[in-house]
Parts: C-alpha cells; sequence; structure tokens
C-alpha cells in the first residue's frame, strides 16, 4: 500500500505504525547508551536519542499524510 493509500479502519497501518515507533525507541536508546558510554556525555546521549526519533517521526507524519491516521 502506497503513502497516499488509506488503510482500512483497524487495519494493518496502525500495527505498523507502533512497531515502527518501538523499533524507532529502540534504536534510538541503543545509540544513546553508546553515544554515552564513549563520551560520558549526558548531553551528547540526549541528543544522539532525539536525533534519531526526530528524524523518525517526520518519516511517519510523511507516511500517514492523508490517511485517516492524521
Amino acid at each position: 500500500m502506497g503513502a497516499s493509500e488509506s488503510f482500512p479502519e483497524g487495519g494493518s497501518g496502525s500495527s505498523g505504525l507502533v512497531i515502527s515507533s518501538l523499533a524507532t525507541w529502540a534504536v534510538a536508546l541503543i545509540q544513546a547508551h553508546r553515544t554515552f558510554r564513549k563520551s560520558r556525555d549526558k548531553k551528547e546521549a540526549k541528543a544522539a536519542f532525539l536525533a534519531i526519533v526526530e528524524k523518525r517521526t517526520i518519516g511517519i507524519k510523511a507516511a500517514v499524510a492523508r490517511t485517516p491516521y492524521v
């Protein structure tokens, strides 16, 4: 299904978004831990985490544009 097509209510689109969001947070957390282990800088680790989450959030918003999930 393309980004411009609508998912049926309760369809696989919503569960796919949830899985994608959870995966994003997991990757962001792992990267933040790696950054902290390397630098011991909490601000740098936080920035690494937020950069990944923000980038994926932009992608999710683009993917759900013109769908019932907006």
